[in-house]
């Protein structure tokens, strides 16, 4: 499933690990999907901005944020720069 956020900026559900054992949390796959011609450094905002939204809320119940397997505070910055090395790496 897709959903596009912006016409820059697209989410896709890659599937989500449910785990019955007491006290482990859900875990969600997705991949963003950032359009090739705007600038590295907006798509990082871009991510972490809508990432912050969706994370940052009681319901999410978020505890834990992986960037290409590299784990990440839930913190603006923290995400933008994790999303740019991650952008920037496959660029090259």
């Amino acid at each position: 499933m897709r959903k596009q956020l912006t016409s820059d900026l697209t989410v896709r559900y890659d599937g989500a690990k449910i785990r019955t054992a007491f006290g482990l949390a859900e875990m969600v796959q997705i991949t963003l999907i950032v359009a090739e011609d705007i600038t590295e450094r907006v798509g990082a905002s871009l991510i972490a901005d809508w990432l912050l939204k969706k994370l940052n809320t009681k319901e999410a119940q978020v505890t834990k944020l992986e960037i290409d397997k590299v784990a990440v505070e839930l913190d603006e910055d923290e995400i933008k720069k994790a999303v740019l090395e991650r952008i920037t790496k496959t660029s090259q």
